[in-house]
């Protein structure tokens, strides 16, 4: 059976392999591991948040909204000074961090409950199958007695 962890761990997974090279400055996608730390809050730089809201938005729309949401952040840190504004920008950082990965934990109980849902139907269509079968032996022992 798959444990929490298991499933944090495809969660990840996901989000590495939708990561593109167009995503970052340097053309290279970070490592799972570099990946999981960013996703901690430890090492934020603007391209990652930034593939990030891409990879976690619905639409375009949603993504554009998204990025204002981060420049004004930054904007607002930036006016603050350096002291305060790191913390605030940190602050909504990890806000929105914690927007994206609750995010991520809901479609993976989804996931999880149409997996069980498959297999659920599946045990019914084989029950099924196997009634025929006992039907259709019923059917021809009846045919050969008469």
């Amino acid at each position: 059976m798959r444990t929490w962890l298991d499933e944090r761990d495809l969660l990840l997974v996901d989000v590495v392999s939708a990561l593109r090279p167009e995503h970052f400055i340097s053309g290279k996608v970070p490592s799972k591991s570099t990946v999981a730390v960013r996703l901690a809050g430890v090492g934020l730089n603007p391209d990652f948040i930034e593939a990030i809201a891409d990879v976690c938005s619905k639409d375009e729309a949603e993504r554009k909204h998204r990025m204002k949401q981060v420049h004004a952040l930054r904007q607002k840190a930036t006016q603050d000074g350096p002291d305060r504004g790191a913390g605030t920008a940190e602050v909504g950082l990890a806000a929105e961090l914690v927007v994206v990965q609750k995010r991520s934990l809901d479609v993976s109980d989804k996931l999880l409950r149409a997996l069980e849902r498959v297999q659920e139907l599946e045990r019914e269509r084989n029950d099924a199958n196997h009634m025929v079968l006992l039907l259709l032996a019923m059917v021809d022992k009846l045919q050969r007695d008469i």
